[in-house]
């Protein structure tokens, strides 16, 4: 296949590709640009212990003719330990504390922009790491400083896993795909002959996982999570295979109910769930919740008055902070303030904040994450940790 060089650069970017048709019009784009392209593909799961079959082989076999096709090299790079560690292990304790962890967002902190990042730029000799994210990377125009903002495709938006990657990463980070939407990209690969990868089927959910149901995996690890049922008034209803991985707002199958249960709260000593009927449930909503684990892209203030102006000066005109607690969920507008049970100066960088979004939210997850935006900049994180 011949590739039109539009711009010529002695740069090398490493791309992480998956076989999907996302990294693979990343690479393709960043190889017409004239960059000096090399693929990478992470393995981070060891399936063979499971199965005794390593589907990364085959998954690695598609990425290296993919890699043939364009023109480019490519490296299979190991980080099972350090998944494991990092993303597996705490995702289980996780549920076992009764949280809905992220296991998404777990990785790109700790494997794809940790240790894959420090790989690539060591080994591989890269001058930039580059991804099939649809996300984008701008600088600021007061500053100059590289910030995550949004991408042109909003309903492709994936800032909300990519929040808190430091600011000093991103200087060598590149996301081409930031100004297409996924048709076009689909038709890139349509046109230059990958028509295969374009229509495959979007990979969805864990990667340690694969097409197996979750609560069969999840058991394996976790054992028994079955919860009995009961009503905000405490009377008991039934008992729920499994209920001790439903997450908060997720329905509960009850039989004999005239209406539709949901998971209100869940109590992992006493192994109960608490249920409500309807979606819409008020005790489903909250006003106001609390985050830890924070992380902002430029800094981790270390109280509320450098935070503030960590998001006053983000974006120029005062534009709204906005928080999201679920990818692809609505942006709120909301103010931060300092949790009144927690003080600054005990915990300096790893303290609570409280958040009190504009209009009540619905299903607010401890264990998931909170993400904040000012004008279309994605400023960082907080682990969800208590609602009310």
């Amino acid at each position: 296949m011949q590739v039109t060089k539009v711009l010529r650069h002695a740069s090398r970017v490493v791309v992480g590709m998956s076989g999907g048709v996302d990294s693979t019009v990343a690479a393709l784009l960043l190889k017409q640009q004239g960059y000096d392209v090399v693929g990478a593909f992470m393995r981070n799961w060891d399936e063979r212990e499971e199965t005794g079959v390593c589907t990364s082989e085959v998954e690695y076999d598609r990425v290296q003719e993919i890699a043939n096709f364009i023109g480019i090299q490519c490296h299979r790079l190991d980080f099972v330990t350090q998944y494991w560690h990092n993303v597996f292990m705490p995702t289980i304790e996780a549920y076992e504390q009764g949280l809905t962890p992220n296991p998404d967002i777990l990785c790109n902190v700790h494997v794809k922009f940790d240790a894959f990042y420090k790989a690539v730029r060591e080994r591989l000799d890269a001058d930039y790491v580059a991804t099939g994210h649809y996300a984008a990377i701008k600088r600021n125009r007061i500053t100059n400083a590289p910030e995550l903002c949004q991408p042109i495709d909003r309903n492709k938006d994936q800032t909300y896993f990519l929040a808190g990657i430091p600011q000093s990463l991103l200087h060598h980070v590149l996301m081409p795909l930031s100004e297409l939407a996924k048709g076009e990209v689909k038709a890139l690969a349509r046109d230059v002959g990958l028509a295969a990868v374009a229509d495959q089927p979007e990979s969805m959910g864990l990667c340690f996982i694969g097409k197996r149901n979750f609560g069969d995996f999840a058991q394996q690890y976790v054992g028994d999570m079955a919860a009995v049922a009961v009503t905000p008034e405490g009377m008991e209803l039934a008992t729920v295979p499994r209920g001790l991985l439903l997450t908060i707002g997720q329905g509960a199958k009850i039989m004999g109910q005239s209406e539709k249960l949901y998971v209100v709260s869940k109590d992992m000593r006493a192994k109960t769930i608490t249920v409500a009927p309807g979606r819409d449930n008020p005790a489903l909503f909250a006003r106001r919740f609390s985050i830890r684990n924070i992380a902002w892209t430029d800094t981790n203030p270390h109280s509320i008055h450098s935070i503030q102006g960590v998001l006053a000066s983000t974006v120029p005109n005062e534009a709204p902070l906005m928080v999201r607690t679920r990818h692809r969920g609505p942006l709120v507008e909301c103010s931060l303030v300092h949790n009144p049970n927690t003080t600054a100066a005990s915990t300096p960088r790893w303290h609570e904040l409280a958040v009190s979004p504009k209009v009540p939210l619905r299903a607010i997850v401890p264990g998931q994450y909170a993400v904040f935006y000012k004008g279309g900049v994605c400023l960082g994180r907080g682990e969800i940790c208590a609602s009310s």
